[in-house]
């Protein structure tokens, strides 16, 4: 004991000359330390975080590689990096499981993030740790997140711890080496759904920046032993009254009143569990205040558990205390179930105040109704008043449009009386005109046809001129051409004369 409180201490002097005493003949030398056995001075040391003692006990000692495993595991705990660093040198290995932690199946990954330690996360990732390694730890959102159960199989990674842990960092490098950021194992939720049930709003952003599927369900079994199948990051968040994680995952999406296998939702198990912030953050972002469970409405629930202020803010944004859930019982009556003295006397204090408004509200429809009624009446009156003064003035107006048809008749046979006289002595003078123009007519061709018969005289006139002078002509012919015949007789004479006077 003294030995291990030299070491713990960090009594460097002390532990060397010890090792020059011979105190610490191996390192495989184990002792209890606080009620757990099995601690050697190495690991005593790495836990510590005193890097010159672990560098001092390597010195003198070999250690061999379950022990350089098993201290840089206790170190990475606690977050001594310098330690770790010395260790993995020494030939520590990244991915073994420490004989300290095979319950758990722990790797220095999955303890890093376990304990909330960032800087080791990154450092461990950078020597090749295995960012999948799958422990045998199993987280329940619904019980103390600050716990962790360990069982047998398909357990969780590096990621859910992170995650569980509320490191953001610590998440971003995990999943930018790799992690399988919407891995369901066969005993535990995503790491979306753990942050979101831990209020980790940071973790929650770095996931969905990641691509984590936010609206993705997971089955869980509750404390009181029945399996939820579907639960989603919404509902965890809201279940556990985290109103940042919650406004965060509807800002990116999360639909609001989505349905587990008991028709539960982000809602009902926000009234469940009191989170007043948290319901009338849901409302505003638009929750159905009256869908049903299995065990009733967001309001029977919180009835059954006794969440005053939660009933009082359901009740005020319209939530119906009488409607009822698969058995037939208002919240009323799961108030009483679950001995909710509060509740109920709020319930009743609502109930008497509907029914009191109830009764104003049908004295005032009455009141209104009378009213209206009166209204209608002076309506009709005034209606059948107008009426009456309308056939008055139609009569009137009836009256006046016969004296102005009568009027208009007048002048109208007056009018056609001056036209027919202006028509007739209009006719008169056409047809006196006309008379005259056919007077004119015949004077017209009377001297037209004295001109016609002057013009025969004168062609007559001047037909004989003309034959008496082609008469004369032709004589004129005649007789040039007797002259010219007897020339010719006399000119053939002479030359026969000529001719037998030769003979």
């Amino acid at each position: 004991g003294e030995f291990a409180s030299t070491i713990v201490g960090g009594d460097e002097a002390t532990v060397l000359k010890l090792l020059n005493e011979g105190a610490i003949g191996s390192l495989n030398l184990t002792f209890e330390f606080e009620g757990i056995e099995g601690y050697t001075p190495l690991m005593l040391a790495a836990e510590s975080g005193h890097e010159r003692i672990v560098s001092l006990l390597m010195e003198r000692h070999v250690p061999t590689r379950p022990q350089l495993t098993n201290s840089m595991m206790f170190a990475v705990c606690n977050g001594h990096e310098q330690v770790v660093d010395m260790l993995l040198k020494q030939g520590a290995r990244v991915n073994e499981v420490g004989t300290f932690f095979r319950a758990e199946q722990d790797t220095a990954l999955t303890r890093a993030a376990k304990h909330g330690r960032e800087e080791l996360v990154d450092m461990l990732l950078q020597r090749g740790a295995d960012v999948n390694h799958q422990t045998n730890t199993f987280i329940n959102v619904f019980n103390v997140l600050s716990k962790c159960e360990t069982k047998n199989g398909n357990g969780t990674t590096a990621l859910e711890l992170a995650a569980l842990a509320g490191k953001p960092r610590a998440v971003e490098a995990l999943v930018r080496h790799g992690a399988e950021i919407d891995r369901i194992s066969s005993c535990g939720p995503s790491s979306l759904i753990i942050a979101a049930a831990g209020g980790h709003e940071n973790v929650v952003a770095t996931l969905l920046q990641g691509g984590a599927d936010i609206n993705r369900g997971v089955a869980q079994e509750r404390q009181s032993g029945y399996i939820r199948n579907g639960i989603t990051a919404l509902m965890c968040a809201a279940g556990n009254g985290h109103e940042p994680a919650v406004e965060m995952l509807v800002r990116h999406g999360a639909i609001i009143d989505q349905q587990d296998s008991y028709g539960r939702t982000a809602l009902i198990d926000a009234a469940e569990g009191g989170h007043e912030r948290v319901v009338e953050k849901l409302l505003q972002c638009g929750a159905d205040l009256h869908q049903h469970c299995r065990h009733g409405s967001a309001l029977m629930e919180a009835a059954y558990m006794n969440r005053e202020r939660v009933v009082k803010t359901l009740l005020r944004a319209g939530a119906d205390p009488v409607a009822r859930d698969e058995t037939g019982s208002t919240a009323l009556q799961r108030a009483q179930e679950g001995d909710s003295a509060e509740c109920l006397q709020v319930i009743k204090q609502h109930l008497a105040e509907k029914r009191r408004e109830e009764r104003a509200l049908e004295a005032r429809t009455r009141r209104e109704q009378r009213a209206r009624a009166e209204e209608a009446a002076a309506r009709e009156r005034q209606q059948v008043a107008r009426k009456r003064e309308a056939e008055r003035a139609a009569d009137a107006a009836r009256r006046a449009a016969e004296a102005a048809a009568l009027e208009e008749q007048k002048r109208a046979i007056a009018a056609e009386t001056e036209a027919k006289l202006a028509a007739e002595r209009a006719a008169a003078e056409e047809e006196a005109r006309a008379r005259e123009v056919e007077r004119l007519a015949a004077e017209e061709v009377l001297r037209a046809e004295q001109r016609a018969a002057a013009v025969e005289r004168s062609a007559a006139r001047a037909e004989q001129a003309r034959r008496s002078e082609e008469e004369a002509s032709r004589r004129a012919d005649e007789e040039k051409a007797r002259r010219l015949a007897k020339a010719a007789e006399q000119r053939a004479a002479k030359k026969e004369a000529k001719e037998k006077k030769k003979e």
